[in-house]
């Protein structure tokens, strides 16, 4: 069983750990911190499908929530995608730089679903677990909005010194 646990690692890209399997962990992690009982943490193969799962739906509220109201909040601005791939071909930083832009955006977006769901709890009478989501939820979304904010201008700001430049 290690080792088909090894090769399932050696083939997932840091991408893909990163802005999948880590915040779906994270979030699976705080519930139950909170005292919220997940069977899925009992077995890895669960763990894992349910990590990559939450996390996948964590990401896609980054980028069709998060990224958009920041865009049309001008707070960031939508990069050239040739002009990317052409950077990418000469510099492999550059992904590095969008990748970990990405990260911080699911992150913050984790926090919105923290939120959210403490709202839930709320809904429920359970004070002290909608308190703890909300914070922690709050805490991640202003610390890694302006994270993303900051690392997304750093990297837009790159594909335009590099666009002058051509």
């Amino acid at each position: 069983m290690t080792e088909v646990l090894k090769n399932l690692v050696d083939k997932l890209s840091s991408y893909q750990f990163f802005n999948f399997i880590f915040p779906g962990a994270l979030f699976l992690g705080i519930l139950l911190y909170v005292g919220i009982d997940i069977k899925l943490i009992d077995n890895i193969w669960w763990f894992l499908l349910g990590s990559y799962s939450i996390g996948i739906c964590v990401s896609r509220v980054g980028s069709l929530i998060i990224e958009e109201v920041l865009t049309r909040c001008n707070c960031i601005e939508q990069y050239d995608i040739k002009v990317y791939a052409a950077k990418l071909k000469e510099d492999s930083f550059t992904g590095i730089l969008l990748e970990i832009a990405n990260m911080y955006r699911t992150l913050s977006a984790l926090g919105l679903v923290l939120i959210v769901v403490s709202v839930f709890f709320v809904c429920q009478k359970e004070c002290v677990t909608f308190w703890i989501l909300f914070i922690v939820g709050l805490f991640l979304t202003i610390l890694f909005t302006k994270s993303f904010i900051k690392q997304h201008n750093y990297f837009t700001d790159k594909l335009k010194e590099y666009d002058n430049c051509k």
